[in-house]
């Protein structure tokens, strides 16, 4: 952990109870490093009284690359479909008045239907006569398209984004500053809560998914690993760490409001900042 930890996560007792703020993990495929992470989220009144019904509430946690990928990128290659659509169709159409009349022109549906439908190569080839073969400006823009479009068995995740973009001709220092600004909370209340860190966890930067809540049975969330592993239950959940309290309230708040965050330590505020920073210097250089 950094020499800020005390920010975000304070001293327990190992053989304590399971509270609010508790930060749990156990193994998953489609997680962190081969981990599923959540928070803990019900009141601590209610798990004192027993009100929780042997059951825990939970935060789902993933890794900021995660974020970008799962729940940045599919908005972002809305938008940039949603910028983009008029010229690529504006340049496909006079392709279209060139040819000899057996294709129509396009709208925005159809389109991203005939792409999707019957694959870029035959859209290409549809669009070629030997007068008029199909300029390089159009091929760019429609693989731009095609990476962008979603599909049965296809996800449009960060690669596919990144890759669009450069076609589309954004500098690095646009999609930068894009990445950035998924975290300025300009964009209304904000459904997520940035963690520079997580206790026992190796990586920078991580997002606590306030609207993904799951619901486990109390027997299978354990104190400790190795409680867990006594128990002979290794694929259950079990507490690695417990936020602080000031972390603990935001997010809380946030859950409750999913409104913006105020009132934070400045050092956690420059904590998040330099941890999806990071992240996104990392990602931007990898490509």
């Amino acid at each position: 952990m950094t020499s800020d930890a005390h920010l975000f996560f304070t001293p327990i007792d190992e053989h304590g109870d399971i509270r609010q703020g508790d930060v749990i993990c156990k193994k998953g495929s489609d997680g962190l490093d081969g981990f599923e992470y959540g928070l803990i989220a019900n009141a601590d009144c209610d798990l004192a009284q027993r009100k929780n019904g042997n059951s825990f509430t939970w935060l789902r946690i993933i890794g900021l690359n995660q974020y970008y990928d799962e729940c940045w990128a599919p908005e972002k290659a809305a938008k940039l479909l949603e910028k983009q659509a008029k010229g690529v169709l504006s340049a496909v159409n006079a392709q279209i008045n060139r040819l000899d009349g057996s294709l129509r022109s396009l709208d925005e549906e159809r389109l991203f239907s005939w792409i999707i439908g019957y694959g870029l190569e035959s859209v290409l080839a549809a669009l070629v006569s030997s007068e008029h073969p199909v300029t390089e400006d159009i091929k760019v823009k429609l693989q731009a398209v095609d990476l962008l479009l979603e599909r049965e068995g296809r996800k449009v995740g960060l690669q596919q984004v990144m890759e669009a973009a450069h076609l589309f001709k954004h500098s690095v220092d646009t999609m930068k500053s894009d990445m950035e600004k998924a975290f300025s909370n300009a964009g209304g209340f904000p459904d997520y809560f940035v963690l520079p860190e997580l206790p026992l966890t190796a990586g920078i930067g991580f997002v606590v998914l306030l609207r993904a809540m799951s619901v486990v049975s109390a027997d299978d969330v354990y104190k400790t690993e190795l409680e867990a592993r006594l128990a002979d239950a290794p694929d259950a959940f079990y507490r690695i760490g417990r936020l602080s309290d000031r972390v603990r309230y935001g997010i809380m708040q946030k859950l409750g409001f999913l409104f913006m965050r105020i009132g934070d330590h400045p050092q956690y505020e420059s904590a998040c900042k330099t941890s999806y920073g990071i992240v996104i210097d990392d990602i931007i250089g990898a490509k």
